[in-house]
C-alpha cells in the first residue's frame, strides 16, 4: 500500500461534492420539465374540461339596486365561459309573445309586389287606390294603417289618427331588443314612427317599404331604426340600426356660408348675383325658423364672392361632372384668397353656365362641401322680360338646391329621403285630403299658391315687373276667387298678385319641410308634452339608455323566423318554447332572473339573430337579437 496523502483526500471529498451537486442539479432539472409537462397536460385537461355550476340563492331586491349570487363550477375547470350572471338588477321584467300590429299584406305597397295576387286591393290599373299619403290611423284592434283613404279601402270605417298604443310598444320593444355587436338598446315610450310606402334609391339599402323611427341623444348625435317591411337588399321583418353624428350642432349655432360663384359663363351681373343671395338667403333663414320649433334655431350667413374659374378647372360636362378634391380646394383657394378670410362652415361651389347641371354634398375638412350649379337657360336680361324671369326661376331653384343639400348636414344623409313627406305640401297634389288622404275636386291651383306657409311671393325686380292685365302671351293665366296666377317660368315657377297691388310676384319655395321631416330632425314635439324633442330634457317621453355589458355567451344564428310551441315553467323561470326555421328548438325567456336582462316582448314574423347558449339547469336557450349596421 502506497502512503497516505491527505491532500488526496481533500481532492478526493472535494470530487465527490462535486458529484453530489451535479446529481441534485440534475434532479431539479427533471423536476421543472417534469412540472412544464405536468403543467401542460392539465391546462390541456382544463380546456377540454365541462363546466358545471351550480348557484346559490339571489340576494333579496328590498333594500339594494341589485341582486347577487354565488356561484360554484362543480368539475372545478378553472374557466368561466359559461359562468352564469352573478349579478342583477332587481327589476324583474316580463315579456310576451306578440303579434306585429300592421294591416295585412302592408308589404303590397312595395311597387316590386304590385302584380302578386294578395295585392289586388291596393292597385288598379297599375296605380294606388288612394294616394301615397301619410297622416296614420289605426283601427279597435291597434292595427296601423298609413291613411284613412286606406283604412276605409279595406273596410275599415271605425278609425283613430295618430298611433296606437300597440305600435308605440313594437317600436319600443325594437329599441329594446339588443343589437348584434352593439352595446346601446333603449327604452323609447313615445317613438317617433315614420313610413315609407315604396322608396326607390336606385337598389341600394333603403329601396322598398319600411318604418323609420329616429331618436335624437343631444344636438349632434342621433340613432335611426328601420323596420325592414319588405325591402330589396335587407332581411325582411327586420331590422337596419345606424349611429350617426353630424359635423356640427343642428340648431343654436349660427353656421357661415361662402358661396363661390365659379362664372364660367357671362350669365349674371355680379351685383344682381349678391342682391338675390341676400334675398333668398333671408329667405331661407326664416323658413327654417318656422319650422324649427326651438326658441334658437339654426341660421346661414351667407357670404357670396364672385371669381373666374381657377387655372386648370374645367366647366362641368358629361365626361366631368363633378369637381374633384383637388379641383375642390383651388376653387376654395380662390375665393377664400378674394375675400381675405377661410373661417366657414360650408362652402357652396357654385358654376355658373348656361344650360348647365349639378347638385351633391359631402364633408372635407371639417367643412361641408356643397356643389350646386347656377344653369339659366339664357343670360339674364333687363331688357327682355322673359329671359330676365327665367333667369330669376333659375337662381331660384339654385337656392333650393342649397337649402336641400344644407338638410343634409343637419342628419338628413343620403340614406333618409329628402322628399320624404313634402309630396303634399306642393301644388302638383292638390287635389289630396291633407287629412284623410282621399281625393277631392274642392281645391284651386292659384288659391294654394296664395294661401301656403311654405310659399314666399317674391318681389321682382322693377325692370321685370309684369302689371295685371298686362300678361304676355308666354305665360299662362289661371284665376280663382281669390287671386291670379301665372304659369309657363323655368322650373314650373309661378307668379301670383299676392298683396292685391296690381303687380305679380314670383313665387319661392325652398326645400318643402313637411310635419314627417320635422319630426325625423326632432323640429317638433313627439311625445305631446308640448317641448320640441331637440331641446327637451326628457325626450321620446323619457327614453331610457341602457350599456350591455356581456361577452359573447353562445353561438350566433339566424335570422331566423320562430312557431310558437307552448309556455314552460321552470322553477322560478318563465319560458317560450319555439321552434326556428332551422328546426331548432329551444327556450325564450319570458320571465327569469338568471336572463332578466335578455327578457323582451318578441313577435311572430320577425326573423331575429338568436344568441344559442346550452345551459345545464333549463337546456337550450334562445336569446333574440336584432342585427346593427354602424356606418
Amino acid at each position: 500500500m502506497g502512503d497516505f496523502n491527505e491532500e488526496d483526500n481533500v481532492l478526493t471529498s472535494k470530487q465527490k461534492f462535486k458529484k453530489i451537486l451535479l446529481l441534485f442539479s440534475i434532479f431539479l432539472i427533471f423536476l421543472l420539465i417534469a412540472f412544464i409537462v405536468f403543467y401542460i397536460f392539465s391546462q390541456r385537461t382544463n380546456n377540454s374540461c365541462t363546466e358545471n355550476w351550480s348557484c346559490g340563492i339571489w340576494s333579496s331586491c328590498s333594500e339594494q339596486i341589485t341582486s347577487t349570487r354565488i356561484c360554484t363550477d362543480l368539475n372545478n375547470c378553472g374557466t368561466s365561459i359559461n359562468k352564469p350572471f352573478t349579478s342583477q338588477n332587481c327589476n324583474l321584467r316580463k315579456a310576451s309573445l306578440l303579434e306585429v300590429p300592421l294591416m295585412e299584406n302592408i308589404e303590397c305597397f312595395y311597387n316590386n309586389n304590385m302584380l302578386l295576387p294578395k295585392c289586388g286591393g291596393f292597385y288598379e290599373d297599375r296605380m294606388p287606390v288612394c294616394e301615397k299619403f301619410y297622416n296614420p290611423v289605426y283601427d279597435s284592434n291597434g292595427i296601423f294603417y298609413p291613411s284613412a283613404c286606406w283604412a276605409e279601402n279595406f273596410g275599415i270605417m271605425e278609425y283613430t289618427y295618430g298611433y296606437s298604443t300597440r305600435l308605440k310598444q313594437f317600436i319600443n320593444d325594437l329599441w329594446f331588443t339588443k343589437k348584434i355587436g352593439e352595446s346601446q338598446y333603449f327604452k323609447v315610450p313615445e317613438p317617433d314612427i315614420e313610413f315609407t310606402y315604396s322608396a326607390n334609391s336606385g337598389g341600394g339599402d333603403r329601396e322598398g317599404t319600411y318604418l323609420t323611427s329616429v331618436l335624437w341623444k343631444n344636438s349632434t348625435d342621433f340613432y335611426i331604426l328601420d323596420y325592414n317591411i319588405d325591402t330589396k337588399t335587407q332581411v325582411q321583418q327586420s331590422t337596419f340600426f345606424l349611429k350617426r353624428k353630424t359635423l356640427k350642432p343642428v340648431y343654436s349655432i349660427r353656421s357661415r356660408v361662402l358661396i363661390a360663384f365659379v362664372m364660367f359663363d357671362n350669365a349674371y351681373p355680379e351685383d344682381i348675383l349678391l342682391n338675390w343671395t341676400e334675398t333668398y338667403g333671408h329667405l331661407l333663414n326664416d323658413y327654417i325658423k318656422k319650422k324649427q320649433k326651438v326658441p334658437n334655431p339654426i341660421q346661414y350667413e351667407f357670404v357670396p364672392i364672385i371669381i373666374n374659374p381657377p387655372q386648370g378647372i374645367e366647366r362641368l360636362s358629361q365626361n366631368h361632372i363633378d369637381f374633384s378634391a383637388e379641383e375642390g380646394r383651388e376653387i376654395f383657394n380662390s375665393a377664400t384668397s378674394k375675400i381675405g378670410e377661410s373661417d366657414f362652415d360650408i362652402f357652396v361651389i357654385s358654376p355658373v353656365s348656361l344650360n348647365g347641371f349639378g347638385g351633391s354634398s359631402y364633408p372635407r375638412d371639417n367643412v361641408n362641401i356643397i356643389m350646386a350649379s347656377l344653369s339659366p337657360q339664357k343670360p339674364y336680361s333687363e331688357i327682355n322680360k322673359q329671359d330676365g324671369l327665367n333667369s330669376l326661376a333659375s337662381f331660384q331653384f339654385f337656392f333650393q338646391i342649397i337649402h336641400h343639400e344644407i338638410l343634409h348636414t343637419l342628419g338628413m344623409e343620403s340614406h333618409t329621403f329628402m322628399g320624404y313627406g313634402t309630396t303634399y305640401l306642393s301644388p302638383n297634389k292638390i287635389f289630396v285630403d291633407k287629412v284623410t288622404g282621399k281625393y277631392t275636386t274642392d281645391s284651386s291651383f292659384c288659391d294654394f299658391l296664395g294661401e301656403s306657409p311654405d310659399f314666399y311671393a317674391v318681389e321682382i325686380p322693377d325692370n321685370l315687373i309684369i302689371n295685371l292685365g298686362e300678361e304676355p302671351s308666354w305665360l299662362f293665366k289661371e284665376s280663382s276667387s281669390s287671386l291670379d296666377c301665372l304659369t309657363g317660368l323655368y322650373q314650373r315657377n309661378y307668379l301670383i298678385d299676392s298683396d292685391k297691388d296690381g303687380e305679380y310676384e314670383i313665387v319661392y319655395d325652398n326645400n318643402l319641410i313637411g310635419i314627417e321631416l320635422q319630426r325625423t330632425l326632432g323640429w317638433v314635439d313627439i311625445d305631446n308634452d308640448g317641448v320640441t324633442e331637440l331641446v327637451d330634457s326628457n325626450p321620446y317621453g323619457g327614453y331610457e339608455e341602457f350599456i350591455s355589458n356581456e361577452e359573447q355567451r353562445g353561438e350566433v344564428i339566424g335570422p331566423f323566423k320562430f312557431t310558437f310551441i307552448e309556455y314552460q315553467d321552470i322553477g322560478d323561470c318563465r319560458f317560450a318554447k319555439i321552434r326556428l326555421e332551422n328546426l331548432n328548438v329551444g327556450l325564450v325567456p319570458m320571465e327569469c332572473l338568471d336572463f332578466n336582462e335578455d327578457v323582451v316582448n318578441i313577435y311572430n314574423g320577425l326573423n331575429y339573430h338568436w344568441i344559442k347558449i346550452e345551459d345545464n339547469r333549463y337546456g337550450t336557450i334562445l336569446l333574440p337579437r336584432l342585427i346593427n349596421f354602424i356606418q
